[in-house]
């Protein structure tokens, strides 16, 4: 029997670092490592990510 696959939750901070100006890129490479079906947001994080895009100014 194989053991479980890791679950990560991502947090605000890491999700939205490749839209910095300037991207860490150790944080980079670690989401680009990252299974997407081992990937997680709560629905805090969704809630940010709303609130972040409501609150943005047009272009």
């Amino acid at each position: 029997m194989n053991p479980p696959a890791a679950r990560v939750l991502l947090d605000i901070n890491v999700i939205s670092e490749p839209t910095r100006s300037r991207p860490s890129p150790a944080v980079l490479a670690y989401l680009a490592s990252l299974p997407a079906d081992a990937s997680y947001l709560s629905l805090i994080t969704l809630g940010e990510i709303e609130t972040g895009i409501v609150l943005a100014k047009d272009p």
